[in-house]
């Protein structure tokens, strides 16, 4: 759910355990996927992004990357045409 939230900030995701009843993410809509990344990962880790893009022609790039390293991928997200290739 997080993955997928990522790409659309414009709609409000929510998931929950039907058997205990328990919210397991609860995520309102969101300004773009900075303000959404903030809302999954936090501010502190948000802040230490730093914003790419590039086009050339009719291609573009676009996204945001770490400006440090991470222990492990589990802040990797890699899409394509809004889809998610990598998590």
């Amino acid at each position: 759910v997080e993955a997928i939230s990522l790409m659309h900030p414009s709609v409000s995701f929510t998931l929950k355990n039907d058997c205990t009843g328990t919210m397991m993410v609860q995520l309102p809509k969101a300004r773009n996927t900075y303000h959404r990344f903030v809302q999954i990962h936090s501010l502190a880790r948000a802040e230490k992004l730093a914003e790419v893009s590039y086009t050339h022609k009719q291609f573009e790039v676009g996204g945001y990357i770490g400006k440090e390293g991470h222990y492990n991928n589990s802040l990797q997200y890699l899409y394509v045409n809004d889809r998610l290739l990598l998590k």
